[in-house]
């Protein structure tokens, strides 16, 4: 355990499976004078070291900020599904013509119009070093019961899976 959190490797099935099925999330980047910038970013890939991968252009904002401060923060959220995803992270350039092969998709073209052409393309590398989750049940019934519960006794109310973890790298 670093700092009271849990290896983030135990639970990265169950990370991946969130960002997964959320497929689009806030990346918050750190600007000047510390003022946070967040934007919706499309997920390409998680993979098995918990790196989320992302295509973004090189002339953009969100790469000028990760230049000046690799430091970022991705959530995501299913509230209909009780999914819930945060994690600061290490963002990085990569120019890897093979792995955007790899990841191309061929819904990009909306956003790079030469497809893995398009001359300011490059992928957005995003290595999770601390996230907490919260992965709740979806039925109703089982939230309703596990809160009268919680109202009718002396436990506490636990509405799902919550655990802050650490990735090593």
């Amino acid at each position: 355990m670093k700092n009271g959190l849990k290896d983030g490797t135990d639970n990265l099935h169950i990370i991946g499976d969130i960002i997964e099925q959320v497929k689009v999330g806030m990346l918050t980047t750190i600007g000047e004078n510390g003022v946070l910038s967040s934007r919706p970013m499309w997920v390409q890939e998680v993979d098995s070291h918990g790196q989320v991968w992302f295509f973004t252009s090189k002339a953009s904002f969100l790469v000028d900020q990760v230049r000046g401060n690799p430091k970022v923060q991705l959530t995501f959220a299913d509230s209909s599904k009780n999914k819930f995803l945060t994690a600061n992270a290490v963002a990085t350039e990569v120019n890897d013509k093979e792995k955007m092969k790899e990841l191309w998709d061929p819904t990009l073209r909306a956003w790079f119009k030469e497809g893995l052409e398009t001359p300011d393309i490059v992928l957005l590398k995003v290595s999770l070093e601390e996230a907490e989750f919260w992965d709740s049940p979806n039925s109703a019934v089982v939230r309703i019961v596990g809160l009268v519960k919680g109202i009718m006794s002396d436990q506490v109310y636990e509405p799902g899976q919550h655990e802050r973890v650490s990735f090593p790298h």
